[in-house]
């Protein structure tokens, strides 16, 4: 992947932002990174007994004028957890392993959400969830983790239908 010297320079001013508050931790829905990108509502449902994973899904708002790049997700022991994308094929709804760094657009949102995308997480790692919340780290590319932390639903919880902007559900 070929890389801008603005990009760059834009990733290196997020980690110094970012480095900053290190060691804060959305407690609700929005966890600003900065004054133009936002981590919001982050939620894993929990999925049924003795299934192996959990869905999870949330929505980040790049408010920049450059396109930000999602490297991946982990939780704080290191797992990597994996982006999918969902394909229809034949009629049916098929889920692939979404490329990644995934690039999010100057002034857009990328957003996990059912039937589009999914973000899997390992069921293991949430028998271990205190105050059902899962400390969780966002790695861009070229800058430092981004920790937030995501509200571990029951499940058949349908997640928080949102766009930036807008009220939730709308």
């Amino acid at each position: 992947m070929k890389s801008n010297s603005g990009v760059s320079r834009f990733v290196v001013l997020l980690s110094l932002i970012l480095s900053a508050g290190a060691g804060h931790t959305a407690s609700d829905a929005k966890l600003m990174l900065n004054d133009k990108i936002a981590l919001e509502h982050l939620e894993i449902i929990r999925p049924l007994r003795g299934a192996p994973n959990a869905q999870a899904y949330f929505t980040i708002w790049n408010g920049t004028e450059q396109g930000i790049y999602l490297a991946r997700i982990t939780d704080q022991s290191g797992l990597v957890f994996t982006l999918q994308k969902s394909k229809e094929l034949n009629g049916d709804l098929q889920w692939q392993n979404a490329s990644m760094p995934k690039v999010i657009p100057p002034k857009s949102e990328f957003t996990a959400k059912e039937g589009l995308f999914r973000l899997i997480v390992d069921a293991a790692v949430l028998n271990n969830v205190k105050a059902d919340k899962l400390r969780m780290l966002f790695q861009l590319v070229d800058g430092q983790p981004v920790e937030a932390s995501a509200m571990v639903l029951p499940f058949g919880t349908d997640p928080t239908d949102h766009h930036h902007g807008l009220l939730d559900g709308e």
